[in-house]
């Protein structure tokens, strides 16, 4: 009977340990991912989407806005990638910006880089 209180003791400050690691990770892991900031549903067409992965980062004037979400074959020659981006960046983002692909440093992942349209541009709404 002695023993016990302290063993239950033991028991629970482990278990709010365990609880309390499980909850730092998950939130290091989804802010990474952009899972718990507002963001919105991007898409860009490309001819060849070589080397580009879910998950690789998404630049908008050389700064990490977002990250790719989904990869897509529409046909033979043509690729969809949606990107989720943050919102804070859709304010200045117009419809004729262009996308590319390229790689990250020398032997980098690879990233899509968004650089910004004219200024008289229309402005990217979500779909």
């Amino acid at each position: 009977m002695e023993t016990e209180a302290p063993q239950r003791i033991r028991l629970g400050l482990f278990v709010i340990i365990g609880l309390i690691i499980f909850l730092v990770t998950m939130y290091l892991i989804g802010s990474k991912q952009s899972m718990f900031g507002n963001t919105s549903h991007i898409k860009a067409i490309f001819k060849d989407a070589n080397g580009l992965q879910l998950g690789n980062n998404v630049r908008y004037s050389g700064i990490d806005a977002g990250n790719v979400k989904g990869i897509e074959m529409i046909n033979d020659s043509t690729v969809s990638v949606t990107m989720l981006i943050k919102d804070e960046f859709f304010k200045n983002m117009k419809k004729n910006a262009i996308a590319s692909i390229s790689s990250d440093g020398l032997v980098g992942n690879m990233i899509v880089n968004i650089f910004p349209g004219k200024l008289n541009g229309e402005s990217v709404l979500e779909n």
